[in-house]
């Protein structure tokens, strides 16, 4: 038996459906066999969020009346129902080609299965360049991390027309009297799509808190340079309370500059700043209207400021750019230059600032003013402990460079906030970076700065010299295998002596070293005193592990080569680190070897820290203490390194357990595996 031949032929702008011969058609004829329901697969006529839809298929044949349900684990579009009369109808939510199954039964209980095709549009309200647009929202949208986008009273869909001219920057300015997060749909994507995890760039709008202008331009998340191709920009607006909300779409044409704000310059240093422009430069001038110290220079084809640093303070002025066709941008800048000044152990110094840490147009490290930066020389010296307290404020700001810092010496890796009451930070073998690693450097850098509005304050540094376990815990002991580790001081003058109280049976510390074999499982409290020759001692509290499940106590203990496969339901923000946004990895680190962790994100997206040397589970997840290593993209993987060469450094967890945190910003499948090297 042989069948005609079917071609069918489709344009990119419309839906043709096409197939062979029904069935339930006679041979030759287009009228149906007797008796038998039929009906060929449908498109419904086009639909459109937000507009009340009403539709119904067709079939033939059978014994009428017919009665219609949706095929086994099929769906309606979001917004719309099937009547049991064939009736498609509600209010579409949801843009996208749908398809769909239905079945017909007719009176006889005769069936016929339809498949239906169905494109619903979105159908925003659209605003140009110039466009205002208002509303009102009367409850929140948001179902924890997402809108409800079934929720049209309280969701706005808009568009922005992509300009044809020369426009470099798009400004959608808001006047919201609601918590609102808009949603900018980022390029080449189905508009109105529903996939708001992967196709959505969020942008949290709180009224006289959070910045009322999103900024499209070529150096934005998402560029503009990436809607050419389009006819308009997609934005969702999914309201967080009850209350109006205003935008105004602003256009400017003037070139834009890569990187407005410039890290300061330390005073006496070489001044190396570059003011490009996004795209192409020829015939864009780049300079200022503004007066600048005469010790640096302005290339105004090029855009870069130079010189040497020979004043410190802070000088704001406006970098403007401007084309030959009169096309221009004027907008802010900072050159910053902050001197380095010197306190010693056992100094208190006075800090005389001209404003607040987070004051001004140009705020933190930006500028300055609001902070002084202090140089504490360890030449010669080896404390075991330094201690820095800053106090005299109604509120203070004190921070510690990271070892080695290089140029970043204004920059608080270690930092503490406090109102009237007096900040305190300390480097010690407990804290991290380590006191040691200062040692190493000999020296270490120092911000100090109020966040009120008392600008004068005092730095006290107090360096203790008494001797000091230099390890952040005591080494893991595995029961029934002899353990030796070294137990090294730092302060005093040796030689040194140590004692302990609380070490579990057959082992000792009596010769500097932690030695023996034990036979017992579990944690031990441990009180470890050194000694040094002249008499001077310290006691510190410790935890010793005896077997490595209970140094891996609170995580999922892992070897060379695991792979672990995980799926979280939830974003840590809203789980507080519980097991359906967190997982946390341990190897305690017996042997000499690197480590290097392979974190994969399917369908999610992760962070991932690890945790500071001698803490536990509840110091990574619920403290500070832990260094943030990456960020990983859906359907990415990053590579997270442990060597005697990273940060953290391997050398700082002897025989010490090692944990690894990997929390979900949203729901997704992931992977986790370990090399060692």
């Amino acid at each position: 038996m042989s069948h005609p031949l079917v071609v069918c032929l489709g344009l990119a702008t419309a839906l043709v459906a096409c197939s062979g011969p029904d069935p339930s058609t006679a041979p030759g004829g287009d009228d149906p066999i007797e008796g038998v329901l039929s009906g060929p697969d449908q498109q419904l006529p086009l639909g459109f969020v937000g507009r009340r839809y009403d539709a119904s298929p067709e079939v033939s044949g059978g014994e009428p009346p017919y009665r219609w349900a949706l095929a086994s684990g099929e769906v309606t579009p979001g917004g719309l129902v099937l009547q049991p009369n064939g009736q498609i109808s509600g209010t579409p939510t949801e843009a996208g080609d749908h398809t769909f199954a239905v079945v017909a039964t007719d009176s006889e209980g005769r069936t016929k299965r339809v498949l239906l095709s169905l494109e619903i549009r979105l159908d925003p309200l659209i605003l140009q360049c110039g466009d205002t647009a208002s509303g009102l929202f009367y409850y929140s949208a948001m179902d924890i991390t997402e809108p409800n986008l079934n929720d049209l009273d309280n969701i706005a869909w808009l568009a922005i027309d992509v300009p044809r001219d020369d426009t470099q920057r798009i400004e959608l300015v808001f006047d919201n009297q609601v918590i609102t997060t808009a949603y900018v749909e980022r390029p080449a994507e189905l508009p109105g799509s529903w996939n708001i995890e992967d196709h959505y760039v969020p942008f949290y709008l709180n009224p006289g808190f959070s910045d009322p202008i999103i900024r499209l331009d070529p150096g934005t998340t998402p560029s503009l340079s990436g809607y050419e191709s389009q006819a308009w920009i997609p934005v969702l607006l999914a309201s967080q309370g009850v209350g109006g909300w205003q935008l105004e779409v602003v256009c400017t044409d003037g070139p834009v500059v890569e990187q407005l704000l410039q890290y300061p310059t330390e005073l006496g240093q070489p001044i190396e700043i570059d003011y490009d422009v996004w795209g192409p430069d020829e015939g864009v001038r780049i300079f200022t209207e503004d007066p600048l110290p005469d010790w640096v220079e302005w290339d105004e084809e090029t855009g870069q400021l130079s010189g040497t640093a020979m004043e410190a303070g802070a000088w704001e002025f406006s970098v403007i750019t401007e084309t030959e066709d009169g096309r221009r941008r004027e907008e802010p800048s900072i050159l910053g230059v902050y001197a380095v000044e010197e306190i010693a152990c056992g100094q208190t110094a006075p800090v005389e600032v001209e404003e607040g840490y987070y004051d001004g147009a140009f705020y933190a490290y930006w500028d300055p003013r609001g902070y002084r930066v202090y140089h504490l020389d360890l030449s010669g010296l080896s404390p075991s402990a330094i201690n820095l307290q800053l106090s005299g404020s109604d509120g203070h700001y004190l921070g510690i460079a990271e070892p080695d810092p290089g140029w970043l010496k204004f920059y608080g890796v270690e930092r503490e906030y406090t109102g009237p009451y007096t900040a305190t930070l300390q480097a010690d073998p407990h804290t991290y970076p380590t006191v040691g690693h200062y040692l190493d450097d000999d020296q270490m850098y120092i911000v100090a700065g109020t966040t009120a509005s008392i600008p004068s304050m005092q730095l006290s540094v107090a360096c203790d010299t008494a001797p000091r376990l230099d390890l952040p815990d005591l080494p893991v002991a595995e029961p029934l295998v002899p353990l030796d580790e070294a137990l090294p001081v730092i302060g005093g003058e040796a030689p040194y002596t140590w004692s302990a109280t609380g070490l579990p049976p057959g082992l000792s510390v009596d010769t500097g070293r932690l030695q023996g074999t034990t036979g017992s499982v579990g944690t031990f409290a441990v009180q470890l005193t050194v000694e040094d020759k002249l008499g001077v001692s310290t006691t510190e509290a410790y935890t010793l592990y005896a077997g490595l499940d209970e140094a891996c106590a609170g995580a999922t203990r892992v070897s060379c080569g695991d792979s672990t496969d995980g799926a979280f339901t939830t974003s840590y923000y809203t789980d507080d680190s519980g097991p359906g946004s967190t997982a946390v990895f341990c190897l305690v680190n017996t042997e000499d070897r690197s480590l290097g962790w392979e974190i994969y994100a399917d369908d999610g997206e992760l962070r991932v820290d690890v945790g500071d040397p001698g803490g536990n589970v509840y110091d990574l997840l619920h403290t500070e203490a832990y260094t943030y290593m990456a960020y990983v993209t859906r359907a990415s993987s990053e590579g997270i390194a442990i060597s005697p060469w990273s940060w953290p450094d391997l050398d700082d967890y002897p025989r010490l357990p090692i944990f690894l945190s990997v929390r979900a910003y949203d729901p997704g499948t992931w992977t986790a595996h370990l090399i060692c090297e």
